[in-house]
């Protein structure tokens, strides 16, 4: 069960950003956050050791046309989970 963070009672989990690409430093569960620097491709694990699915920043939003950012930097994003998460 995820409380309702005006409540206080929702968690932020930390976010160790290890590729210098700017993502936030904490993030509740099911937020997308994306870094703030154009990059190539970031890897993101999670305390579990589990990697999280990481896309463009064009792609998570269904920007119309994608087609342009082909081999392109572009900010990187994810969806934050449950758990404190290192981006490399």
């Amino acid at each position: 069960m995820i409380l309702n963070r005006t409540a206080g009672g929702q968690k932020k989990y930390k976010i160790t950003d290890n590729s210098n690409s700017g993502f936030p430093e904490s993030a509740y569960a099911g937020e997308i956050v994306f870094a703030t620097v154009d990059s190539y491709y970031v890897k993101v694990v999670g305390t579990s050791k589990r990697y999280i699915p990481v896309d463009t920043k064009s792609y998570i939003l269904a920007d119309s046309d994608v087609s342009t950012y082909a081999g392109s930097q572009e900010p990187y994003g994810f969806v934050m989970p449950a758990e404190d998460v290192t981006i490399s």
